[in-house]
């Protein structure tokens, strides 16, 4: 395993590589906006703007006048106008904002609203997945800034990237769509099920690169409800770290699988995956709770409070998601 990392201005790509390739890959802009780049990590004073006791929880506004989330939870009750330390453990994901936690190991001095520390960057990010393998950057002045975290698994290059990894990682960059993996038969002697089987590596592989999570359909084919759920223990096992390492965002391996082509995967907390096209650059739409022009920063919502309006029809099980009853046959026919 090595983890090759390319310096350009205003961007830091990070690739972790085995014998077969790409396995994880990381994308780090210092300078882009808190929408646009990973801020898990981030150490802030921020100021409680509201108590929330029926979602446990309180709104925490932080230096650029985003408004965090800290459950009752995570280290705080406290009144609103306190300010104190808090730490992102979640990056902003489907227009809310993003998780905080007040569990703070280090002393923090008393202070006004501040941002103290950015979080891990995305080197650091493949170097705790990876503490093992060795580290290729080809920029001296980043080599000089984590020598003291990184010591001598760091080592400098005229050039991180090849030509041949240099194209397989703008391929990640232009969209998150897998494409389709064959999983035909082949032969006569090879079942559908053997075959899907075959497939899930790969599929699992491409997953891992990309660093997706949430709600990914996978269609098996020619497999019956209960075959299918019978291949998510393997889909697991491919998606699992090999060997195991600590890491601040592990893949994670999907929920126990249910008769359904659509497996649930527990979102990473880096937020979205290594498309350069950010979900965050869509226009707002409209509210759905009173319909008026949503905004960017409560997106789809109008307002913080058509967002808690939103979520506590969620919690009190106003919304319902209606679905087909559940298929007889064992055995896909025919």
């Amino acid at each position: 395993m090595i983890i090759r990392a390319s310096s350009s201005p205003g961007e830091i790509r990070a690739v972790a590589c085995d014998a077969s390739g790409p396995l994880d890959y990381a994308i780090e802009r210092p300078g882009a906006p808190p929408g646009e780049r990973d801020t898990v990590g981030d150490l802030h004073r921020g100021r409680i703007t509201a108590r929330l006791p029926a979602l446990a929880g309180s709104f925490v506004k932080l230096h650029d006048g985003t408004e965090g989330f800290l459950p009752d939870s995570q280290g705080s009750n406290a009144p609103e106008g306190t300010i104190l330390p808090v730490q992102v453990t979640r990056a902003p994901q489907g227009g809310k904002g993003p998780r905080l936690s007040a569990k703070i190991a280090e002393p923090i001095e008393p202070g006004p609203v501040a941002l103290l520390r950015r979080g891990p960057g995305a080197i650091e990010r493949l170097a705790a997945l990876h503490p093992m393998a060795e580290i290729e950057l080809d920029d001296p002045a980043l080599l000089a800034q984590l020598r003291p975290l990184l010591g001598d698994r760091l080592r400098l290059v005229r050039q991180a990237f090849s030509e041949s990894l240099e194209s397989q990682i703008e391929s990640l960059s232009e969209s998150h769509d897998l494409g389709s993996a064959s999983a035909g038969r082949g032969d006569k002697g090879r079942s559908h099920e053997q075959a899907n089987r075959t497939a899930l590596p790969a599929l699992a592989r491409q997953i891992r690169l990309r660093n997706l999570a949430g709600a990914i359909v996978i269609d098996l084919a020619g497999l019956s409800p209960k075959r299918r759920a019978s291949l998510g223990s393997a889909l697991a096992a491919a998606l699992a770290p090999s060997p195991p390492t600590p890491s601040p965002c592990p893949p994670s391996p999907p929920a126990p699988a249910t008769p359904s082509p659509c497996a649930q995967t527990p979102r990473c907390p880096h937020g979205p995956g290594t498309s350069r096209k950010s979900p965050m650059a869509k226009a707002p739409g409209s509210c759905p709770i009173c319909r008026k022009p949503g905004t960017e920063r409560d997106r789809p919502f109008c307002s913080p409070r058509c967002a808690e309006i939103d979520l506590g029809r969620w919690f009190g099980e106003t919304y319902r998601i209606p679905g087909p009853p559940p298929e007889k046959d064992d055995e896909m026919t025919g």
